[in-house]
């Protein structure tokens, strides 16, 4: 059973794309202070409250000029309060989605694939307060 309105943040890169925020952990940072670091630094978003029970990781290969290069990211859930976003200077865009729309925003299956986990665990297990999701 859903709970109230439910939006997912979904951030336009300067390559054009649109993805989840995500970025990389810092020496010394877990999973989580590197989520919630990279989140802040993309989107000026510091009350997130993350869900306990979700993450999900992705694995993927991107050229860097002439070098494959091999990347595992873990996504968490969180909710927050604020709707203001301040973009960093990789992004162009954002929006505040509801699921369907959110999920044909992004650009790669891979982050559809958490979307929709994301949103079968709110519906199931998850506590929805009705806020924002990032």
């Amino acid at each position: 059973m859903r709970g109230p309105r439910r939006l997912y943040l979904v951030l336009r890169y300067a390559a054009g794309h649109w993805d989840l925020a995500k970025g990389k952990r810092e020496p010394g940072e877990s999973d989580v202070q590197a989520a919630l670091r990279e989140v802040m630094e993309e989107t000026g978003i510091s009350d997130v409250s993350l869900h306990e029970g979700f993450a999900r990781s992705i694995e993927y290969e991107f050229m860097d000029g002439s070098d494959a290069v091999h990347k595992t990211v873990t996504f968490f859930l969180g909710v927050t309060r604020t709707r203001d976003v301040t973009l960093s200077d990789e992004h162009q865009d954002y929006a505040w989605q509801e699921y369907g729309d959110a999920v044909r925003a992004v650009t790669y299956p891979a982050a559809a694939g958490v979307l929709g986990a994301a949103d079968a665990w709110l519906d199931g297990d998850g506590d929805d307060s009705g806020g924002g999701v990032v």
